[in-house]
């Protein structure tokens, strides 16, 4: 049986966005007034979204932190304000910012006030390795897998329905991935079995399957690509760290050869909170249409 990954994400969960905060100002409840009722027309925490409500506070602050709204160095509002904006108690504030302050992204300074801390090198790590997602080598150089499972099997029935010249046989293999020791990705592949005879867990190692292939003569020549959302299970919660029923994202690939040939279908769901998907593209307005074109990312710095 395959590893269940997750459940589709139909739940909305809004985002906060957060007005500056001056750093080691003392701001005066008016303005605080002000600067969260911005806050509060965006967010909002549920009771019966199946995930829990100190989590649901710790993923709005970590976005806000990731991505700059709450700048480096501001100071976070207390914690009484973030009980009021969230309709929740202090201990799930208290948790989700202890939370925080685990992972050194904010400071707590007792009687002074909570501070987004600035960017460190390790979270400049984690961007410049979401630089290497199409570029096998370089991932497979900076990350490593942990398998779960790398057996020969059936080809499970809904991959059938949907890709019909996939082949009755398959090589599923089911692994984690891992950078500076945190596990970002679980994977899920199924290998068409005219391609697989001789992957073997020790050949692959922590390489990408596609660049085995390669080697092994079958060379990918295509692919398609769909990205969703979906709710994270017990299983696949325990093995990222986060909350059961968490927000997740699940990329699905089917790469083929040069025949049109199927030679893998995977699946890697992920935390986008440590690895954001980063595409660059290029405007091309030649012909008669203009659309976007993605292009290969530059090397980090």
């Amino acid at each position: 049986m395959a590893l269940h990954l997750g459940r589709d994400f139909s739940g909305c969960h809004s985002i906060a966005v957060f007005p500056p905060l001056d750093s080691g100002f003392r701001i005066s409840p008016v303005e605080w007034e002000e600067r969260l009722s911005g806050m509060q027309r965006f967010v909002k925490v549920g009771r019966k979204t199946g995930i829990t409500r100190y989590h649901q506070v710790y993923t709005i602050l970590s976005q806000g932190l990731e991505d700059g709204t709450i700048p480096a160095g501001s100071a976070l509002p207390p914690e009484t304000e973030l009980m009021r904006v969230y309709r929740v108690g202090r201990n799930t504030i208290r948790r989700a910012l202890g939370r925080l302050e685990r992972e050194q992204r904010i400071v707590r300074l007792r009687g002074s006030g909570t501070y987004a801390r600035g960017q460190d090198e390790a979270q400049a790590a984690w961007k410049r390795l979401s630089s290497t997602v199409f570029d096998f080598e370089r991932y497979a150089a900076e990350t490593s897998a942990t398998y779960l499972k790398f057996l020969r099997t059936e080809t499970p029935a809904a991959i059938l329905r949907r890709i019909a010249d996939f082949g009755a046989r398959c090589l599923q293999i089911e692994l984690t991935r891992s950078f500076e020791g945190k596990c970002f990705s679980v994977n899920v592949s199924h290998v068409a079995e005219r391609v697989s005879a001789k992957l073997t867990q020790k050949r692959l190692g922590d390489k990408v399957i596609l660049s085995v292939l390669k080697e092994l003569g079958y060379p990918p020549a295509s692919a398609t690509q769909t990205t969703r959302a979906i709710s994270a299970t017990a299983e696949t919660a325990r093995l990222l760290d986060v909350a059961s029923g968490a927000p997740l994202l699940v990329t699905e690939t089917l790469a083929r050869d040069g025949h049109g040939l199927p030679l893998e279908h995977h699946q890697c769901v992920y935390r986008a909170d440590l690895y954001p998907l980063q595409l660059q593209l290029r405007y091309d307005s030649s012909g008669s249409g203009f659309r976007w074109q993605a292009v290969p990312l530059s090397s980090p710095a």
